[in-house]
């Protein structure tokens, strides 16, 4: 099975130095990123909430696909080298196994975190406080279906600040 790498070989390459923000939270870019080498760590709200250092590993995709701003920043820990899309849309258009793939990542992601929120919720009935956080978020989760509309115009789910995940 080819890697991501293998059909970005002909994007232009990209890097950044340790400590340079690849993406910053809440500041919309046309860009993708496929990470070639190096380390980043994302962060929310300035806090460290995932390390990414696999060849091939993607970033912005989530706000790529939705035309919105990232919910998270990404910063480089190490050199890094990306493969990048100025045109991230276009760019799916015209790898359709790069956008299957995508949507199978991001398919798996959701499946976990369901799960996680299901066994958390299942665990805390008793407590009303944990129930209410909760409430809202499954029920997105459950119950939310795209309309095949524009999602940065649509598919907001209300109780739900953005719905769309990390880090992209």
């Amino acid at each position: 099975m080819t890697s991501f790498l293998d059909h970005c070989r002909h994007l232009p390459e990209t890097s950044f130095s340790a400590g340079d923000f690849v993406i910053r939270e809440g500041l919309k870019e046309d860009r993708m990123f496929f990470l070639k080498s190096g380390s980043v760590d994302v962060l929310k709200n300035r806090v460290v909430i995932n390390s990414i250092m696999a060849p091939g590993s993607l970033i912005g995709e989530v706000s790529a696909l939705l035309n919105r701003p990232p919910l998270a920043s990404v910063q480089a820990s190490t050199h890094c080298v990306f493969y990048v899309t100025e045109n991230p849309q276009e760019f799916l258009e015209d790898t359709p196994q790069i956008a299957l793939r995508i949507a199978r990542t991001l398919a798996t992601r959701l499946y976990s975190v369901t799960n996680h929120l299901a066994e958390i919720e299942s665990k805390n009935r008793s407590d009303q406080f944990t129930l209410r956080m909760l409430t809202p978020v499954m029920q997105s989760l459950y119950h939310h279906q795209t309309t095949g509309e524009d999602p940065s115009e649509s598919d907001r789910v209300e109780g739900i600040a953005d719905p769309s995940g990390l880090p992209g």
